[in-house]
C-alpha cells in the first residue's frame, strides 16, 4: 500500500514541485524522510521509478540524493537497488544514485559488487566502442574529424561513480 503512494502520488508531486520551483518544498522534504523508513517500499515506489525514468532531471537527482546522503538505510535494501539500477540504461540521474548509494561505504555482497563492475564497464565500453567504430570509419573514407566530432568521454558522474566503488 505504502509502496503505491509513494509511486503514484509522492513521486509525481515531488517532481512537479521541483520542476516549478527549482527546489522542493519542506513538507515533501520531510514526506520523503519519512518515507524512507520504509525503504523497501520506497525504494520500488519512489527510488527506483525515479532512477528508470528517462525525463528525471540532474536537479531531481541531487535533490532526492542529498536526502539518501543524510538519512541510514538498511544495507541489503541498499544491494537490492543496487541491482535492480544496474539493468537500467546509463544516465545521470541513474549514475547519481548509484554514487550516493556506494558512497555510505557499506560492505556489500560480492554478487552485487560484480554486477556493479560489469555495468559500469559495458556503460563504458558500449558508448566507447559506439564512437570508436564511428571514428575508424571516418578514417578510412579518409574524412576529417571536426573538434565536435571527436569521439565523446564518459561524462564525469561515471567516472565518480567508478571512484566511490572502488573506495
Amino acid at each position: 500500500m505504502a509502496q503505491r503512494f509513494y509511486n503514484l502520488i509522492l513521486l509525481p508531486n515531488v517532481q512537479r514541485n521541483i520542476d516549478k520551483y527549482k527546489k522542493l518544498n519542506y513538507h515533501l522534504y520531510m514526506a520523503i524522510k519519512k518515507a524512507m523508513f520504509k525503504t523497501s517500499a520506497f525504494f520500488k515506489g519512489f527510488l527506483l521509478p525515479l532512477a528508470e525514468d528517462p525525463t528525471t532531471s540532474t536537479r531531481e537527482a541531487i535533490i532526492i540524493g542529498s536526502i539518501l546522503q543524510k538519512m541510514s538505510i538498511n544495507a541489503l535494501d541498499v544491494a537490492a537497488a543496487l541491482i535492480k539500477m544496474t539493468t537500467y540504461e546509463y544516465k545521470l540521474a541513474n549514475g547519481y544514485f548509484l554514487k550516493v548509494l556506494l558512497s555510505k561505504k557499506y560492505t556489500l555482497p560480492t554478487q552485487v559488487l560484480d554486477e556493479l563492475i560489469n555495468y559500469l564497464c559495458k556503460t563504458g565500453m558500449v558508448t566507447r566502442e559506439g564512437d570508436l567504430e564511428q571514428h575508424m570509419a571516418d578514417e578510412e573514407e579518409g574524412d576529417e574529424m571536426d573538434e565536435d566530432q571527436m569521439p565523446t568521454e564518459m561524462p564525469v558522474m561515471w567516472h565518480q561513480t567508478i571512484l566511490a566503488l572502488a573506495q
